[in-house]
């Protein structure tokens, strides 16, 4: 069962839709709506039924964070046609800025015969900053390409289905554990009905419960379907509010809707009431709201505290929508419902995207858990402004981090002018959600100045001051990070169940020192890990290790902040990493070395130890100076002697040796390399079947290669020996059964000295 919705976040911005807008001119936070100056469709003439696409061509102004999304309409057309830049390649990936674009949308069979004049046009920026145009009204931006012409077009088929006679049983004195009775007479139908949905409204409580049956191609006559109510329902009258048929054709699918409006006698005269319920129906009553704090500075964590009166209620999730001073609505949703000392929270990340200035609360929306199952929670409940005096404890003042003299977009063309232009202590801000390569350009612009660049996206801020960039080291980076929040326990931090990985690409030096800004508890709450998880560790320059940096402070406004000249992967954890114990296996090779290795850890590099007797002198034969290098071969030993190994991490950072432990000690002997089977095939037409086998280093052995084969009649049986191979690597096995398995093994023997003789190899098995 899922609750019929129109989604308040669609209403609210077709209520707070800009009309006219100016050029974007602000010294903040894109607040400014796109402009849009003329529109037409460039071939939109002799429109045919081969005709995929057409291209439209629009002349904007857009100096800010650059159009995202644009919507079309064309009078007689109830379709939408757009294309958006954060759904796809639409737009080829490309923001669109002040000047012409062009950009094709699909309509092929979308039109009848006949002329379709584009009736409305809405902008969307990457900031949520939208414009709508009717051309009717605006005629400076109408043209009469404006339009497409279609001169011929397929038949479509119209598809339908005509219902009547509609009844549930039982009508009243209903248990919502039992099933409900659906008759219903199918008078006319172009295709087999396969689904059907049905929604029930509470008119007292205007609470909607919506019921989904999948059929099995339904025809022209009577059918009773058995809807089972699963409880999902809770007491009340309610009467039948909407219905929606499905039906289809080979992959063709159809639906059609018929609903309140379309027939208000037709819906009233259908009702149930419902006596039994376990589904709590009784609603939440919102008492109060309030915010930790008035004053913020994004991005940030804004606490919204909430009071009700559950009626025996419990509260799952919640949207909500905060309106700007000038007509932009911000929605935060599925933010997770958290209840302390009796009441009840939500912590919203703010992103610095979000809006400036004054924002107010303008609406939340409570789902309640009543039950679980596929379908997920139930009951919504809404909450509006105009309704609650109270709204106005939550009204807060969003802040920008700097005092900005531009602010732009990365990927729009005059920023790079904006930002030669900048004068002593001034500051420019790129936003750089969408476009990540930053060009040599910028830095010879600002190389050697007092100015500060701030390039940011909704994750980390890069602040260069112009003082500490170099032209001779100016280049092109590449901005882009990836957070993600994984096991701590292969990072060193084995303690951690969770930690925020920082990805950067690797840029090499940058063209200066840059400080990075990373504001953890945002972090926290947007990737959903603890906040006490506030440790800042980042690789080294040659991305060996995690390790804790001198420079790193927490800043005022909660942000780390850490002075780089190169790129690399930083941790947020709940505890420093630790260097850790690595484990020791031993490699067989062959009789002139031998081989270890172990896994990796989090120090700069391992001490390789060895002795010739388990409790003797060990002595350091190995320095490794990378942590990613996890093995050594020895060659510096004697055939059928033993040696004992030991490995112990370090870091290049005294205070984490201490953390860093010896691996256990390992017998090693020089000794043969364990072949490894290859395959094991039934012989073409034969009862046989021939095991294939990989060369190994005979180095020092003093003879040629030779071969034991075992085999055995199940994987964990008695393995025995069956052959002794010379010379060879493969080996035909003629005493065998149709109908049987057979298990093979093979080991590498020295003629002379068993003890050198490899371990034996895993299996393969053959069925005849």
């Amino acid at each position: 069962m899922r609750k019929k919705i129109i989604s308040w976040i669609t209403i609210i911005m077709m209520m707070t839709t800009v009309f006219s807008v100016t050029a974007f001119a602000d010294t903040e936070v894109d607040r400014t709506a796109p402009a849009l100056k003329s529109i037409a469709v460039i071939d939109g003439d002799n429109v045919t039924s081969e005709t995929e696409w057409v291209q439209v061509q629009i002349e904007a102004v857009e100096e800010g964070t650059g159009i995202c999304a644009v919507e079309l309409r064309f009078e007689g057309s109830e379709t939408t046609y757009f294309h958006d830049v954060r759904n796809g390649d639409e737009m080829n990936g490309e923001l669109l800025f002040t000047g012409t674009h062009t950009f094709p949308i699909w309509i092929q069979n979308h039109f009848d015969i006949g002329v379709y004049r584009i009736e409305s046009v809405h902008l969307t920026d990457s900031n949520g900053n939208t414009a709508s145009y009717y051309l009717k009204e605006d005629t400076s931006i109408r043209s009469e390409n404006a339009k497409i012409t279609v001169v011929e077009n397929k038949v479509v088929e119209e598809y339908g289905i005509s219902v009547s006679d509609i009844s549930f049983s039982p009508s009243d004195n209903i248990n919502a554990g039992d099933k409900l009775a659906m008759t219903f007479t199918i008078d006319e139908i172009t295709a087999p009905l396969y689904y059907l949905a049905f929604v029930f409204k509470n008119n007292d409580t205007e609470n909607s419960y919506q019921f989904d049956q999948y059929v099995k191609d339904l025809s022209v006559g009577t059918h009773t379907l058995y809807i089972d109510l699963n409880n999902e329902i809770p007491t009340g009258t309610f009467n039948l509010d909407y219905l929606r048929f499905h039906y289809g054709i080979g992959e063709k699918e159809y639906s059609t809707e018929f609903t309140y409006d379309d027939d208000p006698d037709f819906f009233d005269a259908i009702s149930i009431t419902v006596t039994e319920s376990t589904l709590n129906g009784k609603p939440l009553e919102l008492t109060n709201v309030e915010v930790n704090s008035k004053d913020l500075t994004a991005p940030a964590v804004l606490t919204l505290t909430m009071d009700f009166n559950t009626n025996g209620n419990t509260l799952y999730w919640a949207d909500v929508a905060f309106e700007t001073d000038y007509g932009k609505i911000i929605n935060y949703e599925n933010l997770r419902i958290k209840e302390k000392d009796g009441r009840y929270y939500v912590n919203i990340p703010m992103s610095p995207f979000s809006a400036e200035g004054e924002l107010k609360l303008e609406m939340i929306c409570i789902q309640e858990v009543q039950y679980i199952s596929d379908t997920g929670p139930d009951e919504i409940n809404y909450y509006n402004r105009h309704l609650y005096d109270f709204f106005s404890n939550a009204d807060i003042n969003l802040k920008t981090q700097y005092d900005i003299t531009y602010f732009g977009s990365l990927g729009n063309a005059a920023a790079l002018e904006a930002v030669r232009n900048l004068e002593e202590g001034q500051t420019a801000v790129l936003d750089c959600r969408y476009y990540k390569t930053v060009s040599k350009d910028y830095f010879l612009a600002i190389a050697g100045k007092d100015v500060t660049l701030a390039l940011i996206d909704e994750n980390v801020q890069w602040v260069f001051n112009g003082k500490n960039v170099s032209k001779s080291k100016c280049k092109a980076i590449n901005i882009s990070s990836t957070i993600k929040v994984v096991d701590g326990a292969p990072y060193g931090y084995a303690s951690d169940t969770k930690i925020a990985l920082l990805i950067f690409r690797n840029n090499g030096e940058l063209p200066g020192e840059v400080d990075m800004r990373v504001d953890h508890e945002y972090l926290a709450e947007k990737y959903n890990f603890n906040k006490t998880n506030m440790k800042l560790t980042y690789l080294d320059a040659n991305n060996n290790a995690f390790l804790e940096d001198s420079d790193v402070d927490v800043a005022g406004d909660d942000y780390y902040e850490y002075e780089v000249d190169h790129n690399s992967t930083f941790a947020l954890s709940k505890n420093k990493a630790k260097i850790g114990k690595p484990k020791i296996t031993e490699v067989p090779r062959n009789l002139s070395s031998t081989k270890i290795k172990w896994s990796k850890t989090s120090g700069n590099g391992y001490y390789v130890y060895r002795a010739t007797s388990k409790n003797g002198k060990f002595k350091k034969i190995k320095t490794i100076k990378s942590r990613n290098t996890t093995e050594y071969v020895d060659y510096n030993v004697k055939t059928g002697k033993s040696y004992y190994y030991k490995v112990k991490p370090y870091s290049k950072y005294k205070s984490y040796n201490s953390t860093a432990k010896t691996s256990s000690v390992i017998k090693v002997k020089p000794r043969l390399a364990t072949p490894t089977i290859t395959s094991c095939k039934k012989v073409s037409s034969k009862t046989q079947i021939k095991v294939k086998w990989s060369s190994i280093n005979w180095s020092k052995a003093n003879q040629k290669s030779r071969y034991y084969v075992y085999r055995s009649t199940s994987k964990n049986g008695t393995y025995k020996k069956i052959a002794t191979v010379n010379g060879s690597r493969s080996y035909v096995d003629k005493k065998v059964k149709k109908n049987k398995t057979y298990y093979y093994k093979v080991k590498a023997v020295h003629k002379k000295y068993n003890s050198y003789s490899s371990n034996r190899s895993g299996y393969k098995y053959c069925k005849l």
